[in-house]
């Protein structure tokens, strides 16, 4: 069995009726165009390697398949983790499964949780977001950001608590879109 790009495959490949001279210098020209071509296909991997993707072209590679929750602002490993799972993101977007790894990718190194409705006496299609630990204003508003395009249309969140402050971030459409936001202190 001769493999694309092997010394003589396509020469080999002809019928024993064709094989002359000529053909034999086509062959050889071919095979070697061939091996050119995989060389420099090896080149251009990205998907298989994007460990070893370099930094700079992960807002590229972002942008090529519009990763949901995406932003160049976090450190090359989250950026890597996101990459990774992009593809895999629009499966369960809309789902408690698609935001529960947007809090995982989000707060790696906290203890976030999706807390449902029916856990804490809210609304039906209501929930919040629970951090064991203060993180900054910027990334629970990058955050809150986010997780209006993953989560489902129909579910509201009531807040993000926090050790220190409870976030409430109350959505309201209708023909629009309106943010209204509360940061209160706990003792």
């Amino acid at each position: 069995m001769y493999q694309i790009g092997d010394k003589g495959a396509t020469y080999a490949s002809f019928p024993p009726s064709m094989q002359n001279p000529e053909v034999y210098a086509f062959g050889f020209a071919l095979d070697r165009q061939m091996q050119k071509l995989m060389e420099f296909s090896k080149r251009v991997l990205v998907w298989p390697e994007l460990e070893g993707l370099n930094e700079k072209y992960c807002d590229y590679a972002a942008a090529s398949i519009r990763a949901l929750y995406y932003s160049s602002e976090y450190d090359r490993d989250t950026k890597i983790s996101i990459l990774k799972s992009a593809l895999n993101t629009y499966c369960y977007a809309g789902t408690v499964r698609g935001m529960e790894e947007l809090l995982n990718k989000i707060f790696m190194n906290e203890d976030a949780r999706l807390v449902p409705w029916f856990d804490y006496d809210g609304e039906p299609f209501h929930f919040k977001i629970v951090l064991s630990t203060d993180s900054s204003e910027e990334t629970v508003r990058k955050f809150s950001e986010i997780l209006q395009r993953v989560k489902a249309a129909r579910s509201l969140i009531d807040g993000i608590e926090t050790a220190t402050y409870t976030y409430d971030l109350e959505a309201f459409v209708a023909g629009g879109a309106c943010c209204q936001e509360k940061m209160e202190e706990l003792a």
